[in-house]
């Protein structure tokens, strides 16, 4: 279970901290610019433990949704593979998630989750760009 996770204990000082170009808002509210950041974290279980990891984040995602700079989250299982769980999350700023993320390691959380795993957490940040 080495490496489980990476980021157990620090965040990765690899990851930028820019906030991008600003983008346009596409849904008709021209003039007003906004920059929000798009997280996509891949979670893969074990297969035994499907079940508890799925409980265990329903039990996290309340606060996640109430935590500073979370505009929404919800989370998927994959129709062909359901290790394969996916949180999608939408933040005001990847700073926002940055600091929540660390705040789910001092929690205990990550490590909470760390044996229902059998892989590194894959975490994709992205803009919108259409």
């Amino acid at each position: 279970m080495i490496g489980i996770l990476s980021s157990i204990g620090q965040l990765d000082p690899l990851l930028s901290r820019s906030a991008g170009p600003k983008l346009t808002l596409l849904s008709g509210q021209q003039g007003r610019e906004r920059m929000t950041c798009k997280v996509v974290l891949e979670v893969k279980a074990k297969p035994e433990c499907v079940d508890d990891l799925l409980a265990t984040l329903n039990e996290q995602l309340p606060a996640t949704r109430a935590y500073e700079g979370c505009i929404e989250v919800y989370g998927y299982q994959d129709q062909d593979d359901p290790t394969t769980i996916m949180a999608i999350q939408e933040w005001e700023s990847r700073a926002h998630y940055e600091k929540y993320f660390e705040w789910r390691v001092e929690q205990g959380d990550i490590e909470t989750i760390r044996p229902m795993v059998a892989a590194p957490l894959s975490k994709r940040f992205f803009d919108k760009i259409a």
